[in-house]
C-alpha cells in the first residue's frame, strides 16, 4: 500500500477539520463564481440573439470550447497536480479564476459577443480548479467519511444554488453585468485567502502515469471491475449536460429575465436539498431501488410532460423531477467515485483516476453539444424537442446503471462475507483436529 503524507486519513480515519471545513468553504465560493460566469453569461448570450435556434449553436460552440480547453488543461494540470505540492496549484487555480472574474468585469455583457473566447476562459479555469480540488477532496476526506461529507457539501452546494441566483439574478436585473461581477470579485479574493488555511502534501511515490494506473488496477481485478462500470456510468452522465443548458433555454423564452432564471433555479435547489436529506437518512445501500427506478422515470415523463404541453406549469414540473434526479445522480455517483480507489488502498493513483474521470465527462460533453448545434442548425422546433427528450433520457439510463453498480456490489460483498466465514470455519476446524 502507498504511504500518503496525510496523517488523517487512511487507517486513522482522522483529518484535519479546519483544513477541511476551508476546502469546502472554498469550494461553495467556487459554486457562486462559476454559476456567475456561467449561468448568467449564457442568459446574456440568449439576449443577443433573435431565436431560439441561434441560441441554441451559439451555447453549443460555448460550451464546447469551454470542455475541449478543460480536457486538455486537466490533463496537463493532473500531472502538474501530481509531481508537485497539490495546494500551491489549488491556490494558483483560485487566483486564475479570480482574473477571469476581473477580465468579466472590464468586459462586461461584451464577453456574451465572443462565445468562443468566453468559453476557453471558462474551460481553463474549470480545467486548472478541478484538476487540484478533485484530488485534494479525495485525499483529504477519511474513507469512512466519505459518504457523509459528499452529502453535506451537497446540501450545502445546493443551499448556495438556493441563494444566489436569486441574488445575482436581481442585482443584474437593477444594476449591470459588470457591477455585480465586482461582488464576484470580492469573493475570489476571499477563497484565495481561505486556501491558504488548507493543508495538504504529495503523497509519497506519487507520480502521474496512466500507464501505470491501469497496470495496478489489473492487479486488484475487483477494483478494476468496478472502475469501469463507474467509466460507463460517467459516459452516460456526461451526455445530459446538454440538459440544464436546454432547460436554462426554455426557462429564458417562458420568463425572459434574470430574475426568474434565478427563482426558479433556487427553488428547485431547495427541493433538491430536502431530496438529499430524505435520500440519506431514510435510505441505505443496496435498499433503494425503487429510488433509482422513479429516478430513471420521473425526469423523462417531465420532459415529455413539457415538450406535449409547453407552459409556466409544465416547465416548473419538469424541473423538479430534473432535480429530484439529478441530484441523487450526483451524489451517489461522486460518493463511489471518491470511495473506491481509497478502499484498495491505492492513494497514489487518485489524480490519474480523477483526470480518466473528467476526461470522459468532457469527451460526452462535447459530444451532446454538438448534438444541441446540430439541432439548432437543422431549424426545427420538432427536432429540437426530441433531442430534448433524448438528452434527459442520459439521466435515466444513469439512474438504471447506478442501481445495478450498487446492487452487484452489494452481492459482491455478502459472497466476500460468506466466503471468509466458511475459509474461517475450515481454519477453526483444523486447528481443533490439531
Amino acid at each position: 500500500m502507498a504511504k500518503t503524507a496525510y496523517t488523517y486519513d487512511i487507517t486513522t480515519s482522522k483529518k484535519d477539520n479546519r483544513a477541511t471545513v476551508c476546502l469546502s468553504v472554498c469550494h461553495l465560493i467556487y459554486a457562486v463564481i462559476n454559476m456567475f460566469l456561467s449561468t448568467f453569461l449564457v442568459a446574456h448570450i440568449y439576449s443577443l440573439t433573435t431565436d431560439i435556434f441561434s441560441y441554441a449553436v451559439n451555447v453549443g460552440i460555448y460550451q464546447i470550447s469551454t470542455y475541449a480547453v478543460m480536457l486538455v488543461s486537466y490533463y496537463v494540470l493532473s500531472i502538474l497536480v501530481d509531481k508537485t505540492d497539490r495546494i500551491w496549484c489549488y491556490r494558483i487555480a483560485n487566483i486564475l479564476n479570480a482574473g477571469i472574474v476581473i477580465v468579466t468585469i472590464f468586459f462586461g455583457q461584451d464577453l456574451a459577443k465572443l462565445v468562443v473566447v468566453a468559453g476557453v476562459l471558462n474551460g481553463f479555469s474549470h480545467g486548472a480548479y478541478y484538476a487540484s480540488f478533485n484530488v485534494l477532496k479525495q485525499e483529504m476526506v477519511s474513507r469512512k467519511t466519505m459518504d457523509k461529507f459528499t452529502v453535506v457539501l451537497s446540501v450545502l452546494t445546493k443551499v448556495v444554488n438556493v441563494v444566489f441566483p436569486i441574488v445575482l439574478g436581481a442585482l443584474i436585473e437593477v444594476s449591470t453585468f459588470s457591477v455585480v461581477a465586482i461582488y464576484v470579485l470580492v469573493l475570489a479574493v476571499a477563497q484565495c485567502i481561505l486556501t491558504f488555511f488548507v493543508k495538504a502534501k504529495r503523497p509519497a511515490n506519487s507520480n502521474f502515469s496512466l500507464k501505470e494506473y491501469f497496470k495496478d488496477l489489473k492487479e486488484h481485478p475487483k477494483v478494476f471491475k468496478k472502475m469501469k462500470a463507474l467509466y460507463i456510468i460517467g459516459f452516460f452522465y456526461g451526455l445530459t449536460s446538454a440538459v440544464s443548458m436546454l432547460l436554462n433555454i426554455n426557462i429564458m423564452m417562458q420568463f425572459g429575465s434574470n430574475l426568474s432564471l434565478g427563482v426558479i433555479t433556487g427553488c428547485c435547489s431547495l427541493f433538491a436539498v430536502v431530496v438529499i436529506l430524505i435520500v440519506s437518512k431514510f435510505t441505505k445501500v443496496g435498499k433503494r431501488p425503487l429510488l433509482f427506478v422513479a429516478s430513471a422515470i420521473l425526469p423523462c415523463a417531465g420532459a415529455i410532460l413539457f415538450v406535449s404541453l409547453p407552459n409556466m406549469v409544465t416547465l416548473i414540473v419538469y424541473h423538479v423531477c430534473l432535480s429530484f434526479c439529478e441530484v441523487i445522480n450526483a451524489t451517489i455517483y461522486d460518493t463511489y467515485r471518491n470511495k473506491n480507489l481509497k478502499e484498495a488502498g491505492m492513494y497514489k493513483d487518485i489524480a490519474e483516476h480523477q483526470c480518466i474521470t473528467e476526461s470522459i465527462f468532457q469527451i460526452t460533453r462535447i459530444i451532446s453539444f454538438g448534438l444541441m448545434i446540430m439541432f439548432g442548425y437543422i431549424g426545427n422546433n420538432i427536432v429540437l424537442q426530441i433531442g430534448f427528450v433524448l438528452f434527459v433520457v442520459g439521466y435515466s439510463i444513469t439512474s438504471l446503471l447506478l442501481m445495478r453498480y450498487e446492487s452487484r456490489g452489494v452481492k459482491d460483498e455478502k459472497q466476500e462475507e460468506q466466503a471468509q466465514a466458511e475459509e474461517n470455519i475450515k481454519v477453526n476446524e483444523g486447528e481443533k483436529k490439531e
